[in-house]
């Protein structure tokens, strides 16, 4: 009788133990579908959008008005010429991968500051600086132009003690972006939620998985978003 209670008592820990193994699996691979149904969601609301635009009417329509005012306002003509641009990579397609050459992401965000610069008589306070290694590089489109974005709707940008600071460092195989900006106060500022910042956060980790970083630092005056992308053979 011993022997059979010894035996039994293994062979039951024995089953528990492949059960739990397959309780495992059974939520990983929902938690992979549930990520992938996410991310055909995101797709599917993105070609919607996309699809409620007639990017050739935008672009005539643009490319009239540029037309018209180059002879006689050559600042305006140069901002429709910035918002074109702009217009046009926000609504083109990324590569088979889904990713952008960084060259590229890094030119937008370049027009969205100018463009930013002239609405407000170039009295802006911005350091962007930018120290890439020599390479090939893809990365997911609109993802820094999104943090940055953040800071211009939450951030007080003429502030010449405090000015907005722009970094982007690609080095060793990795991609580092930080985002600093002093926070804006007033009645009729809205506070940020991180609602923004969260979903880049996940559309990353679905890329990339736990290797990237994304980090952000609120001490009450001083709002500080941080990421690192690691690049892979792929990325290059």
């Amino acid at each position: 009788i011993w022997w059979w209670m010894h035996y039994t008592i293994y062979a039951y820990f024995y089953w528990l133990y492949f059960k739990n193994i397959d309780r495992i699996k059974t939520v990983n691979q929902l938690r992979s579908q549930n990520l992938e149904l996410q991310a055909q969601k995101l797709k599917i609301q993105y070609n919607f959008l996309k699809a409620q635009i007639n990017p050739h009417f935008l672009y005539n329509t643009l490319s009239f008005f540029y037309s018209k005012t180059l002879t006689n306002d050559k600042q305006t003509a140069e901002g429709i010429a910035l918002l074109t641009d702009i217009m046009r990579y926000s609504l083109q397609p990324g590569g088979e991968d889904g990713r952008v050459e960084l060259e590229d992401e890094i030119t937008h965000l370049t027009n969205y500051i100018q463009l930013q610069q002239m609405r407000y008589n170039n009295k802006l306070n911005i350091q962007f600086t930018k120290n890439i290694d020599q390479g090939h590089y893809r990365v997911l489109p609109h993802i820094l132009i999104t943090l940055v974005e953040n800071a211009f709707k939450h951030g007080e940008v003429n502030n010449p003690l405090h000015p907005l600071r722009i970094e982007l460092t690609v080095k060793q195989s990795n991609l580092f972006f930080t985002v600093e900006n002093k926070i804006r106060r007033g009645p009729r500022d809205q506070h940020s939620t991180g609602v923004g910042v969260s979903n880049i956060y996940e559309r990353l980790k679905m890329e990339y998985g736990d290797s990237v970083r994304l980090d952000r630092k609120n001490d009450d005056n001083f709002f500080t978003v941080s990421l690192s992308i690691p690049f892979h053979t792929n990325d290059k």
